[in-house]
């Protein structure tokens, strides 16, 4: 049996979008990761890296699968920080970006 019943129509407001309403853009930020000398190491991309202590100097290691990728001597440095997959260390107050595969502050 046919349905004889009209097709419903759409209306205006069904067939354009209104422009006065703007539309929220969402961006989520991730949070940056921070260690210290001693801390855990943590994750840079697929690699992660630490700040030691090796005879009273301060040492910043980049591993990755296990293997160790690079490392450094960076007398002074308090902190390193992952941003955006980026990899930073402070040293007396300035923070320098790291260069994961050489270990090279720039």
């Amino acid at each position: 049996m046919t349905s004889l019943l009209p097709e419903p129509s759409l209306t205006q407001a069904e067939t354009s979008p209104s422009s006065s309403v703007p539309t929220p853009s969402i961006t989520t930020a991730t949070p940056s990761v921070k260690a210290g000398v001693g801390d855990s190491p943590i994750p840079v991309g697929d690699a992660f890296a630490r700040l030691e202590d090796i005879d009273g100097r301060t040492h910043l290691a980049v591993s990755r699968d296990g293997a160790e990728v690079c490392s450094a001597d960076v007398d002074g440095a308090s902190r390193i920080e992952e941003a955006d997959g980026d990899l930073t260390v402070t040293v007396a107050g300035r923070t320098s970006k790291v260069d994961v595969e050489t270990c090279e502050l720039t």
